[in-house]
């Protein structure tokens, strides 16, 4: 379906991959850097009350700007520190001789700290299942 619209001038045809064409510019980089620092703000947020304490956690959460797949610019929020991965994922409790005795919820504070921002969060891409 092709749409044109008629002006004075000639015609007007939309650019329907301007969000992308607009990144490989990269014109939008300041905005998403904006943005992903209102998400770690946002992140910080919710750690205080899930990690209990405003220490390393807390102080690792960074927002910044990263590549995408296809190599287009995207906001990033990650944290450095170690147990991060602890607080953000699933995982098992496993006893020295091998037997799981549970699992452990995720906390997710970085997807909730981008949400709360009003980004849109996409999954992340397919791992092993824990």
């Amino acid at each position: 379906m092709r749409s044109a619209f008629k002006f004075a001038g000639g015609e007007f045809r939309p650019n329907f991959k301007l969000n992308r064409d607009l990144r490989k510019q990269h014109t939008l980089d300041d905005e998403l850097d904006r943005l992903a620092g209102l998400a770690a703000l946002g992140a910080r947020e919710i750690a205080v009350r899930v990690a209990y304490d405003r220490g390393d956690y807390y102080g690792s959460i960074r927002g910044g700007l990263g590549l995408s797949r296809r190599g287009l610019p995207v906001g990033r929020v990650s944290a450095g520190d170690f147990k991060a991965n602890w607080i953000e994922n699933r995982y098992r409790l496993v006893t020295r001789s091998g037997r799981v005795v549970g699992t452990v919820k995720g906390r997710n504070v970085l997807r909730r700290g981008a949400r709360r921002a009003g980004l849109r969060v996409r999954p992340a891409k397919r791992g092993p299942v824990l």
